[in-house]
């Protein structure tokens, strides 16, 4: 069956909103006013950094990415899927940080998967050409063996048209759409909604559509904003990324900026919410600024378990 063009898959709300001609939609002023807008401020703030001497600091920081191996039990999972192993990327921003996609392909080229799920935020700024990014998202993938093949969203760094330029490279993109993942007669579903924090085009419901009630879902999610919409018995595992975990945090205070609807807990690592089990990756790349103190970078590899049941 052919899949519908990338403009029929993409909500209208989306499309306006990257549409930046037109002063008079709300969104324009949003998207203006948004702070991945204000870069004069990172450029300004940089000279003060290497000034006080910790620029390279947290440059180096930036470029030093961690694996990050979590072993999950859950009670739903399909016992044919106990032991699956899931690589999961968020924020590569790859065209900023040319050493940590270098890093990660030297850490994943010799691992194998049984799936490979991308997060969104391909690009590091949030408008202009996508094409650098692109080919360095095309050298990883080289690097890359999932025997259920790979499975990604959109961020909100994302223009919509890159779906197809990501789809020719062997992504499956699920834009609000569902896949099934088949072993041995079970089957594990992954739904991938579109961006929820700025475009706010999540759709669960139309996610949905095509999944059986009592079905193992896996939620991928560029913002673990999208749980505002999920009802939590219908959502078994939930993948995410967006916050970079704060990328600066400070001693005791910890993230400054998360940029999340969602509390604080839920900006990093393995969490549990409303009975939902999920997991903010830090993500690989930087925004903003191309630095990080006291949150690396990091891939994840995930590797799900049959829970016994306490019934």
């Amino acid at each position: 069956m052919e899949q519908p063009s990338a403009k029929k898959r993409v909500l209208t709300r989306r499309r306006l909103k990257e549409w930046e001609l037109n002063p008079f939609l709300f969104s324009f002023w949003q998207r203006l006013f948004h702070f991945e807008r204000f870069e004069f401020l990172f450029s300004l703030a940089i000279p003060l950094l290497k000034i006080t001497g910790i620029y390279n600091k947290g440059l180096a920081n930036a470029r030093n990415i961690r694996m990050h191996q979590i072993h999950l039990k859950l009670e739903r999972l399909p016992s044919a899927f106990d032991g699956y192993r899931i690589l999961f990327l968020s924020d590569l921003h790859a065209d900023s940080n040319k050493p940590a996609i270098r890093r990660l392909i030297e850490s994943v080229q010799n691992l194998s998967f049984d799936l490979v799920l991308l997060g969104g935020d391909y690009r590091f700024r949030i408008k202009g050409i996508m094409e650098k990014a692109l080919n360095i998202v095309h050298e990883l993938l080289g690097a890359l063996q999932a025997k259920d093949g790979i499975f990604a969203v959109l961020g909100n760094h994302d223009p919509w048209e890159s779906i197809e330029s990501l789809e020719a490279m062997g992504i499956r993109m699920l834009v609000n759409e569902a896949s099934p993942i088949q072993r041995d007669g079970q089957t594990l579903w992954i739904l991938g909604l579109d961006d929820a924090h700025f475009f706010e085009s999540d759709d669960f419901k139309r996610a949905s559509q095509t999944v059986p009630k009592d079905a193992f879902r896996l939620v991928l999610c560029h913002s673990n904003d999208a749980l505002i919409h999920i009802p939590a018995n219908q959502c078994d595992l939930f993948l995410s990324g967006h916050t970079h975990g704060g990328q600066i945090c400070l001693p005791i205070v910890g993230a400054p900026l998360i940029h999340s609807r969602m509390p604080r807990f839920m900006a990093r690592n393995y969490w549990q919410y409303k009975g939902i089990h999920g997991i903010t990756t830090t993500g690989v790349g930087t925004s903003g600024l191309p630095i990080r103190f006291n949150c690396p970078g990091e891939f994840v590899i995930i590797e799900l378990h049959k829970a016994k049941s306490n019934h």
